[in-house]
């Protein structure tokens, strides 16, 4: 693996002869200005010879003149530059300027590599180029800022240093809760946002009211208590309404900023100060936040409220200082017209997709992987509107969909027009694009995200021609065709791309033999080129996902046994790339969960002699959800099963059913204490007859979160009626003997019903 690594970070480009260049920087170059000589000698050494000096140069051949150095002075004239403003000028036809400001030197650095070299940063562990050593002549002038202030997307944490450098070089300009570490700080990356961190802060600010009263914080609508957040998902939130809470919050942000302009001394301090709920969808539900609710004309005029009071506190003493106040789950909705905000407050919307529930309040939700100007996203795109209608916008976009949804569709393209919605919008873009490996396309989603996000004018049709041409070398034609297979079938699809799979009309039996057909002759034109085959195989990897994840097409279970075995050789041979540690190792059980398929047919059941068995779902066949995980459990019927730490006594009884998302319909059923087996042990409990759905499934644990999708059973029974079970183990305190520790699931069974017995006729 360790050669693999060292290949792939090679620059790829044509043997070109070498000419001399020299790089000159100031006499006492800032780290910023030596970190960009090191980049033009890296990357440029492969078609010239580069020699750095400092203050001058008499050589005859090329001069670079990088940064504050007395050619540049003179050429500019007192010129002051914004922090990422960039400037390439010739001096004549064998000199060059490459000036800026603080990280805009650096910018000029990879805008003249890329203008004049033909480089190309694919991915964070590939170059391109240079195709030329370049030429310029007396009269070339570029200058130029990026399109957005900010910009950002979190994607995955593998490649150790690559995955900096190779953003970076994309003009990636923070990476959100990461530490600024010296590395970072090399080139020219700032602080953007304060302590505590770049999102769901309220945790953060009331962790330490460990003595405060209960009515600080949020009166929960689900249990009816006051809850106190354990983490930045909660579970609870704070009270809005309670003066005392926004004089401590106002407090606490005073100190954040001190600290913050003490520990950055060295370069211009962080402006944007989060102010962002727990992740979780539940406010404060107590009269005081009810009452004002109303006043304010919903959830997010209460919210706006106590954020512009925060805003007024710190303006006399930090007017730099902008609040950023997330607009999100129940604070989503737009205030009234006329609703004050403050002129340091920056709104951040964040439309979640349609595969999340819109939760206690009502919150229009977007069709993430279409273009927020598609018809079906009227509503979202009207209501981004109406929150830019405030000022300018932080813009966060889910280029994604979660909970094995959207898989085989292509982002790019939406990022691609939101982009157009956000340029005269946003200051700050920021995107979710995790799972790489469960998308398609990936790096060129976060090329072309990136390139539009520094550049928004660039034609996103012909960058993607360029990328695919490149990245895929003779196969390019094959993975142009497969890309196309994907739009065509997006294209089509009449309902969410979102939706379970089992619901895409286009994913048929045709559809994936026109893929692998596609993929063998891309495979067979790259021959031994290791490179480009795991770039392929990256991409085959998502078409066997979701061949396996799908119900069986008729006489396809010989292949999909060769399937599930090149799945296993694709995912192994391409995870370390994307993914380390305990995330890798997750994803790896996932994988051999899907290989062996989900669904575990038997003819009989020892527990249910007699029944016709339609699936019978194990432990091991449970996906870790949220704060449901997997665990060893050697009483498991295959040694792991799915459990939730529940630390609850057990007269409040176990929960368990059956939702369906489509039908809107659930079966609930609640054992109070002695209705349910409380030994220890696992036992069967029936859920009922129910009607399957292309969205549904069964659930255990009064959170709902321990869940088994049934979606794959549908088509095996007339009328898709099964009766349901499902297997518990309510697991006893070991302290507390009456206390239930853990709520443990390990089966799920679904029958064929009984026959409905016969009516007595009455005499």
């Amino acid at each position: 693996m360790k050669k693999l690594f060292a290949f792939l970070f090679a620059a790829v480009c044509a043997a070109v002869p070498a000419g001399n260049i020299t790089v000159v920087l100031p006499e006492k170059p800032t780290p910023v200005e030596s970190r960009a000589a090191e980049e033009l000698r890296d990357l440029l050494g492969k078609t010239s010879k580069i020699a750095i000096v400092r203050g001058g140069s008499r050589d005859p051949g090329k001069i670079i003149y990088l940064g504050g150095t007395d050619a540049a002075k003179k050429l500019l004239a007192g010129r002051k530059f914004d922090t990422e403003e960039w400037l390439i000028a010739a001096l004549d036809d064998r000199r060059l300027v490459l000036a800026g400001g603080y990280r805009g030197v650096l910018y000029a650095v990879y805008e003249f590599l890329e203008r004049l070299g033909g480089v190309m940063f694919l991915d964070q562990y590939t170059v391109h180029g240079p195709e030329k050593e370049p030429e310029w002549n007396a009269s070339f002038r570029l200058s130029g800022k990026p399109s957005f202030p900010f910009r950002s997307l979190y994607s995955f944490f593998a490649g150790g240093k690559s995955r900096y450098v190779g953003n970076i070089r994309q003009r990636q300009n923070f990476f959100l809760n990461e530490k600024l570490t010296p590395f970072l700080k090399s080139f020219g990356l700032t602080p953007v946002f304060g302590r505590p961190r770049g999102n769901h802060t309220y945790y953060f600010y009331s962790r330490e009211w460990k003595n405060a009263p209960d009515e600080y914080f949020s009166l929960s609508p689900r249990t009816g208590r006051r809850e106190r957040a354990t983490g930045p998902e909660g579970p609870g939130q704070i009270c809005y309404s309670h003066p005392e809470v926004r004089r401590l919050f106002a407090e606490q942000l005073k100190k954040f900023i001190d600290m913050d302009r003490k520990e950055f001394r060295d370069v211009p301090p962080p402006v944007y100060y989060v102010m962002t709920a727990n992740d979780n969808d539940y406010p404060c539900a107590c009269e005081k936040c009810r009452e004002n609710v109303k006043n304010f004309g919903g959830y997010t005029g209460l919210a706006l409220d106590f954020v512009n009071e925060l805003a007024r506190s710190v303006a006399p003493e930090y007017p730099d200082v902008k609040l950023k106040f997330s607009a999100y789950l129940f604070t989503q909705t737009p205030p009234p017209p006329g609703t004050r905000v403050e002129k340091n407050v920056i709104v951040q919307p964040a439309q979640m997709g349609t595969e999340w529930a819109t939760g206690t309040v009502a919150r229009t939700v977007r069709e993430s992987l279409r273009p927020l100007t598609h018809p079906r996203n009227a509503g979202a795109y009207e209501e981004f509107k109406k929150w830019a209608a405030f000022g300018r916008l932080a813009a966060y976009d889910y280029w994604i969909a979660y909970g094995d949804r959207g898989h085989l569709t292509d982002a790019s393209v939406v990022a691609a027009e939101n982009f157009k919605v956000y340029r005269d919008r946003a200051d700050i873009v920021f995107g979710e694009i995790e799972e790489p490996l469960k998308t398609s396309f990936h790096a060129l989603r976060m090329y072309l995200i990136l390139r539009l996000a520094n550049n928004v004018s660039l034609d996103a049709a012909a960058e993607i021609e360029r990328f695919m041409t490149v990245y895929y070398g003779p196969a390019a034609p094959e993975m142009k065709a497969l890309r196309q297979l994907i739009l065509d079938e997006n294209r089509a699809e009449p309902g969410d791309l979102a939706c379970p799979l089992a619901r895409r009309r286009g994913l048929t039996k045709a559809y994936f033999e026109k893929a692998e057909e596609l993929l063998k002759r891309a495979l067979t034109k790259v021959g031994k080129d290791e490179t480009l085959a795991l770039r392929i195989r990256r991409e085959r990897l998502n078409f066997d996902r979701v061949r396996l994840m799908l119900p069986r097409f008729p006489g396809d279970e010989a292949l999909r046994k060769t399937v599930a075995a090149r799945f296993l050789d694709d995912f192994e041979a391409v995870s370390p790339l994307y993914l380390t540690g305990k995330t890798l190792e997750k994803e790896r059980e996932n994988a051999r969960r899907t290989a062996r398929g989900a669904v575990f047919t038997v003819g009989d059941m020892k527990e249910f002699p007699g029944r016709k068995v339609v699936g019978h779902y194990r432990g091991n066949a449970f996906p870790a959800q949220y704060r449901a995980k997997v665990g060893n459990d050697p009483d498991a019927a295959a040694g792991t099963a799915l459990y939730r730490a529940a630390n609850e006594p057990a007269s409040e009884g176990i929960v368990f059913g059956y939702c369906d998302r489509i039908g809107k319909k659930s079966v609930v059923k609640r054992l109070k204490s002695g209705e349910f087996k409380f030994d220890g042990k696992y036992h069967w409990y029936r859920i009922g007859v129910v009607k399957l759905s292309a969205d549904c499934y069964a659930f255990a644990h009064k959170s709902w979160e321990m869940q088994r999708t049934l979606m794959d059973l549908l088509g095996s029974v007339p009328g898709d009626r099964v009766e349901l079970y499902i297997k518990l183990k309510a697991e006893p305190d070991a302290g507390s003997p009456d206390k239930i520790a853990k709520l443990w699931m390990d089966g799920v069974a679904a029958f064929e019903p009984l026959p409905a017995a016969p009516e007595k006729k009455a005499k």
